[in-house]
């Protein structure tokens, strides 16, 4: 409910990718909330829980969302001080520096233990906010299935025909009174 909202959702692939879900900001950001950061990850990691949840197994397809929702919670995490686990630090965490390529040649300025804390934390993130989206797809498989089943027909679809079928799907749900209303209403 925090995330942008969608502008289009294709499966027609994009490079790599073998599909894409475009969102567009309501609003320009210049700070953002933890809030909003893991409702984005949970968009992120929605292809794959919904391959779970259907399939009961995941493929290869989710690759680039996997790196990107992992990048996206280790930042959270070493920079932003999101982790009441790691705690208010600001480690130079996920930074990309242009000249060396990612973290290579920078010192690390914390301690094996504390590099062992922030992977089990990151993977604890991780691990709850996918089982926060399967929980969220589960509870609206109806929709799901008629949004895979329109964009399967369709190959691509726009935030209107989303709408449109989310409306129209068996069940009408707070996911969709969401929707129209630009308002979260639970994480």
């Amino acid at each position: 409910p925090n995330a942008d909202p969608l502008t289009k959702v294709t499966i027609i692939p994009h490079g790599m990718a073998m599909g894409v879900t475009e969102q567009t900001p309501r609003d320009d950001h210049y700070t953002y909330t933890e809030s909003y950061l893991k409702d984005r990850i949970k968009v992120m990691l929605g292809g794959r829980c919904a391959e779970k949840l259907i399939y009961g197994e995941v493929s290869t397809g989710a690759q680039n969302d996997l790196k990107e929702a992992t990048t996206l919670v280790r930042r959270m995490i070493g920079q932003w001080g999101m982790s009441e686990k790691i705690g208010p630090m600001g480690l130079s965490i996920g930074e990309e520096h242009v000249f060396l390529g990612r973290e290579m040649g920078q010192p690390r300025e914390f301690s094996e233990k504390m590099a062992e804390l922030i992977d089990a934390e990151i993977q604890s993130q991780l691990l709850s906010l996918e089982k926060a989206t399967l929980d969220f797809l589960a509870s609206h498989r109806d929709q799901l299935e008629a949004l895979a089943q329109a964009v399967l027909k369709q190959e691509s679809l726009s935030a209107e025909e989303i709408r449109e079928i989310l409306e129209h799907s068996p069940k009408e749900t707070a996911a969709v009174e969401s929707l129209k209303s630009g308002s979260p209403d639970h994480g």
